[in-house]
């Protein structure tokens, strides 16, 4: 029998309800994944004496995050049967300065954004100003006017799209990021499967 999507939808939603996130006593999420192999976790290159996390382990990090709410705290559950106790350190440090820097490189752009959008309401504003002056004085034909307000309105919903949407956006950025810098990272060792040597 083949289900409409109303119903797949439903069965989706009521299994949402039942698989509530698994906190650890302090209330932060657990986020379980495993390591089969370390080789690319660091990358091979850094730009100071630590190591740093590789793009293909900060993006399956991040992933694995997709359905946890941006401003929950987390504790990433590592299990492997590959990673020393010496790397852990190493990698609970590299995960630590990546995210540290990844929620500085987010604010800085916010910061950026704010300047680019306030600059550019202005201009709006300026040309909207510039608009109604030469109408009060009688110097503007239809064909300038039109110009004029198109200007106008094209600066400020360019700033409007970069205060709300795009601001929004590295906002929950900035708080997924932050989360992960001070985010606890435990290592337990993998269950082998039934059946497998």
């Amino acid at each position: 029998m083949i289900k409409s999507l109303k119903e797949i939808r439903r069965e989706l939603q009521n299994r949402q309800g039942v698989l509530d996130k698994e906190r650890d006593d302090e209330g932060r999420v657990i986020v379980d994944f495993c390591v089969h192999s370390d080789d690319d976790f660091l990358s091979p290159y850094s730009l100071r004496s630590n190591a740093e996390l590789s793009e293909d382990a900060s993006r399956f990090i991040e992933r694995s995050l997709e359905t946890v709410p941006v401003k929950e705290q987390v504790r990433l559950r590592v299990h492997s049967n590959v990673i020393t106790a010496e790397e852990e350190k190493a990698y609970k440090e590299a995960i630590k300065v990546y995210y540290e820097e990844r929620f500085e490189a987010v604010n800085r752009e916010k910061k950026r954004l704010f300047i680019i959008a306030t600059l550019m309401a202005l201009v709006g504003v300026f040309a909207l100003t510039v608009m109604i002056a030469l109408e009060v004085a009688g110097r503007h034909t239809a064909v300038l006017s039109e110009v004029i307000d198109i200007f106008a309105w094209v600066f400020l919903w360019e700033a409007v799209d970069l205060f709300f949407f795009e601001a929004t956006a590295l906002r929950l950025k900035s708080w997924r990021y932050l989360a992960l810098s001070a985010c606890v990272v435990e290592y337990l060792p993998l269950a082998k499967r039934e059946g497998t040597v």
